[in-house]
């Protein structure tokens, strides 16, 4: 028996093809706007530092003493945050 091949359709998908390229370019400026005004919202939640790449370094010094802050970027960075 053949496997039958199923097309996977999404509405917004089919909606966006539809629309007539100046639809479409305000729909994606709409959307670009809404996502610029979501990462300024999550972005402006996050308090300013108070202390100086220094003082940082000294902390991780005091805490972790085999660790180093660049390890750390390292590592973290290789995690993907």
């Amino acid at each position: 028996m053949k496997a039958e091949i199923r097309q996977h359709t999404s509405e917004w998908l089919e909606e966006l093809r539809n629309l007539s390229p100046e639809e479409k370019e305000e729909y994606l400026a709409r959307k670009f706007q809404q996502g610029r005004q979501q990462a300024k919202g999550i972005l402006g939640k996050h308090p300013k530092l108070n202390m100086t790449r220094e003082e940082v370094r000294e902390m991780f010094a005091r805490e972790y003493p085999e660790l180093t802050l660049s390890d750390q970027i390292i590592e973290d960075r290789r995690a993907g945050f």
